[in-house]
């Protein structure tokens, strides 16, 4: 795994200035490895190069989501999941995880 992470992670700080759509799926998986390292500032920021670039990745705005709601950034995590939807309006996880998020808002939680 350290061998794969350190390819991957050099890989996308090397073409970081040509990002074409090989590298968009590759900012998106570093992400999905540094969330699984809870190293959660790295991972926003992958998904994040990878939504700039390819503005219609519904799953790097979810992965987004996921990350602010278990911050307890529910306001953002709301606006990430409420954009997953907006390209990608069947995403069954952004949907129930929105859904969830508006309860609280509805009952007054935050």
């Amino acid at each position: 795994m350290d061998a794969a992470f350190s390819l991957l992670h050099r890989y996308t700080c090397t073409h970081s200035n040509t990002l074409t759509l090989l590298v968009q799926p590759a900012y998106y998986n570093l992400g999905v490895v540094y969330s699984e390292m809870m190293q959660y500032d790295m991972a926003l920021g992958c998904y994040e190069k990878a939504a700039l670039e390819r503005p219609l990745y519904a799953e790097a705005y979810c992965n987004m989501g996921v990350i602010h709601k278990n911050r307890g950034d529910l306001e953002s995590a709301l606006a990430c999941y409420e954009r997953c939807l907006t390209v990608s309006p069947n995403f069954e996880i952004a949907k129930n995880m929105g859904n969830c998020i508006d309860r609280f808002r509805i009952k007054g939680s935050f």
